[in-house]
């Protein structure tokens, strides 16, 4: 009989062990599990971080486009400027041959 206790005993105590492994295991499991929701929270982080760069991104190159149509505005307002003063200039050539007639072919003497 006090053999049969001792092999309990010994069993129990290597039952006990086996538990305590077994606890240690699902503590280290559970911090490896705070571990990856560490990590994915710092994911989210990331991303929304990411997704706020591309919207300023967007923003920036918004802006970008409509600065361009504004030069393009500004340049077709150059040239449309551009185009009436060579209408004038040539207005004034034909107002200015046109005054001084006595120059072309009346036989004038030289």
């Amino acid at each position: 009989m006090h053999k049969i206790n001792r092999v309990c005993n010994n069993l129990n105590a290597e039952a006990i062990i086996l538990n305590a492994e077994a606890l240690i295991l699902s503590a280290e499991a559970i911090i490896l599990n705070a571990e990856a929701v560490i990590l994915s929270a710092e994911a989210i982080i990331l991303n929304a971080e990411a997704i706020i760069l591309n919207a300023e991104a967007i923003i920036l190159n918004a802006e970008a486009i409509i600065l361009n149509a504004e030069a393009i505005i500004l340049n077709a307002e150059a040239v449309i400027l551009s185009a009436e003063a060579i209408i004038l200039n040539a207005e004034a050539i034909i107002l200015n041959a046109g005054s001084d007639n006595s120059k072309c072919g009346s036989g004038g003497s030289n």
